[in-house]
């Protein structure tokens, strides 16, 4: 399959934070579209560009992020980003957040030219191979898949390692996927990914 890079960068560390609540799902399957058919058409896809929204809900308010990726033929992205953080409380700073923006390219290896790192990159790079043992309260209604993913499976599924449970959307059209999200909860706040296929 066809790596799918969903790049994001809001808040790094919230992929490495160990506290997480389960999310429980009450959805029941659609027999009439299975877990294969929607992996086909992820590997059938070749999207041209994706937009990516990050929410992160803290109690000190929310950060946002958002992302443009355009996908080359030759297997790189170029990602234009704009993300909000939380600045360090010294002398001199009197505002809570601030905005990053720049632009990097991801070479097809992962490795990135530009001001982001490769770690952040690669924590947030979703490569989906949907497996019906690592997914639980599955519903598939007419190609929209939603599933549960324990944090110990997150790798196999996401291609990427989260520490926490997480809920999965995945909605495919008639061309392959169209769009992602990925939500889950952390012991600082709530974060949702959402990435809309071009």
């Amino acid at each position: 399959m066809k790596k799918i890079l969903a790049l994001i960068l809001a808040v790094c560390c919230i992929f490495a934070l160990a506290s997480c609540q389960f999310f429980t799902g009450t959805e029941t399957p659609d027999d009439s579209y299975a877990i294969p058919d929607i992996q086909a058409k992820i590997d059938a896809s070749a999207p041209s560009g994706a937009d990516i929204t990050v929410t992160f809900k803290t109690s000190l308010g929310d950060l946002n992020g958002a992302y443009d990726v355009t996908y080359n033929e030759d297997g790189t992205a170029n990602v234009d980003y704009s993300y909000e953080q939380f600045n360090t409380i010294e002398a001199g700073v009197s505002e809570l957040k601030s905005t990053v923006t720049g632009t990097v390219t991801v070479a097809a290896d992962g490795s990135v030219s530009g001001t982001l790192t490769t770690e952040a990159l690669n924590a947030v790079s979703f490569d989906l191979k949907l497996d019906e043992n690592k997914l639980s309260n599955v519903g598939i209604n007419a190609g929209v898949l939603s599933a549960n993913v324990k944090a110990a499976d997150t790798a196999a599924v996401l291609g990427v390692a989260i520490d926490c449970d997480v809920q999965l959307t995945v909605v495919t059209g008639t061309n392959g996927i169209t769009s992602m999200t990925v939500a889950y909860t952390t012991n600082l706040g709530a974060v949702e990914i959402v990435t809309l296929y071009k």
